[in-house]
């Protein structure tokens, strides 16, 4: 296969000869990762922009923020594809600029928030980043879109002239480009992808999954690492073992999927999730570690080698597998990544040694994070023990001095547990609740969320930079305003939003980390 290229107006331009019609996706190294969880959602804003500006299109259009790039897919006739190029580039050098329109900018807010919560990656996966990276990063695929109200064209202008640049850009075509293209971006350096650093400082710990699969997922060495290219060897393999195993024999699970996500130059993480009754899912885990330990400790069968073999030539003879190459190629030296093209995947499969799994899960136990279905949980879970492995904590201080904030008696008759309690001082605060005690300095805070609730109470949702939440309401503590009062003149003003109804869950669902 040939990957042709050629640079327009400075953009780099990759493309392979297909059949059928022309298309053409111009991508940015840019997504919810490069956002803050205050701005979240202002990539996605800008997308929307650059296409509301233009007309709109009679081919094929799309644009999609995912992890770490965002890109603008058209395919039609050559010449349609080149003036809608040549449109998005232009009203995208109009942001970079500050020519934005304001009623624009609100009727594209709107519409974002009537789009509703949208993922870059499955919500699982999105969850189990947060849980490992916290929410900055990678980790903020699992944030909601809570402040789009406060994103202002500044901002906008900004993050466009930063990002959407044609420094910063690649054109992936199915055709050689077509004549007289223009990509009129603005001047800008590329961005590659920045590490991520977890905030997990020690495993194998669970936490509560806000899905209703049993997720599994740990650290692996990145793509620039040899052994990146037997990732989905492994995956394929956990696969089959548990549909062999835990679906067919034992009847335990529907069935299981195991992916990689590239996070920096030298970590990723891999991600099993599995389709289990909640009342099995303690076991399932428990199973499929024990699958995940063996292939670390004794490698992958040969016989499980070659069908994996088979499997990987017959994926390669597939209609479009030579623009998937092109693409992924174009994309990771677009992101400062190694590329793994078919062939390369193919080789590092037929040169499997046993010491190539042990070296890409030797970080297993060390990382490990088990996601469990809120139903999987008992209510009288040991909180030191938690189901599978004791729940994921902070790290933050245990120690704030304050005004103490004591259960009020309206919160007894509303089942309110005995022990809460709030401790609100110049530092940060401290929530115990449930036999835990959980404290979070002001600056470890990253958005606090507020709830009017009928009778003047108040429900407030503190989210921290580690991916836990602490959420109460005012009417659970004796002068419950008072502590809310408190807590707002703490936490910058442009971190604080109203939540939409029904954020405040019941108290017993505290003790275990959520995302």
């Amino acid at each position: 296969m040939t990957i042709h290229s050629a640079v327009v107006d400075g953009v780099p331009v990759r493309w392979t000869e297909q059949p059928g019609r022309f298309a053409a996706s111009l991508v940015f190294r840019c997504g919810v990762r490069d956002e803050t969880f205050g701005t979240a959602g202002i990539t996605h804003l800008v997308e929307h922009l650059a296409f509301a500006a233009i007309p709109v299109p009679d081919h094929e259009f799309n644009g999609q923020v995912a992890l770490g790039i965002t890109e603008f897919t058209f395919e039609g006739a050559p010449g349609e594809v080149a003036r809608s190029l040549a449109a998005v580039c232009g009203s995208l050098s109009a942001l970079a600029e500050g020519r934005i329109d304001e009623p624009m900018l609100a009727r594209e807010r709107a519409v974002l928030e009537a789009e509703g919560r949208t993922t870059p990656i499955p919500a699982e996966i999105a969850e189990a980043l947060s849980n490992h990276y916290g929410l900055a990063g990678p980790g903020l695929a699992a944030v909601e879109e809570k402040y789009l109200d406060r994103l202002t064209a500044a901002d906008v202008s900004r993050h466009a002239a930063e990002y959407f640049t044609r420094g910063n850009a690649v054109l992936v075509c199915t055709a050689a480009p077509p004549a007289g293209l223009r990509l009129p971006l603005p001047e800008g350096p590329r961005r590659p992808l920045r590490a991520a650093a977890r905030v997990v400082a020690r495993g194998p710990a669970e936490y509560a999954s806000g899905g209703t699969q049993l997720v599994l997922s740990f650290q692996v060495p990145g793509d620039q690492d040899d052994t990146a290219g037997i990732a989905p060897l492994v995956c394929r393999t956990l696969e089959r073992r548990i549909h062999e195993g835990l679906r067919r024999r034992d009847g335990l699970v529907y069935g299981a999927a195991c992916s990689g996500v590239t996070v920096d130059d030298h970590s990723g993480l891999m991600v099993a999730t599995i389709d289990v009754a909640p009342r099995n899912a303690a076991e399932a885990a428990g199973r499929v570690i024990d699958e995940l330990r063996s292939l670390r400790d004794a490698g992958i069968s040969p016989e499980e080698a070659r069908r994996a073999a088979v499997r990987l030539a017959s994926d390669r003879a597939e209609p479009g597998a030579e623009q998937d190459d092109a693409y992924q190629t174009a994309v990771a030296e677009l992101c400062g990544q190694r590329p793994w093209r078919w062939d390369d995947v193919a080789a590092a499969v037929r040169n499997y040694t046993p010491a190539l799994t042990a070296s890409l899960l030797a970080d297993l136990d060390s990382t490990l994070l088990v996601g469990l279905p809120a139903e999987a949980i008992p209510e009288d879970v040991d909180a030191r023990t938690g189901v599978v492995f004791p729940p994921r904590r902070t790290e933050e201080k245990t120690h704030v001095q304050g005004r103490t904030y004591k259960r009020g008696l309206m919160a007894r008759f509303a089942g309110v547990p005995e022990d809460t309690r709030l401790v609100v001082g110049e530092e940060g605060l401290v929530l115990t609740l449930l036999g835990e005690t959980t404290a979070m300095p002001w600056e470890a805070i990253v958005g606090l969320e507020r709830e009017p609730i009928a009778g003047g109470a108040e429900g407030i949702t503190l989210y921290t930079r580690d991916a836990f939440q602490l959420g109460f309401v005012s009417a659970w503590f004796r002068r419950g305003d008072d502590a809310v009062t408190q807590i707002r003149s703490a936490v910058p003003e442009r971190l604080q939003c109203i939540a939409s109804p029904g954020a405040i869950e019941n108290p017993r669902g505290s003790s275990h980390a959520t995302s």
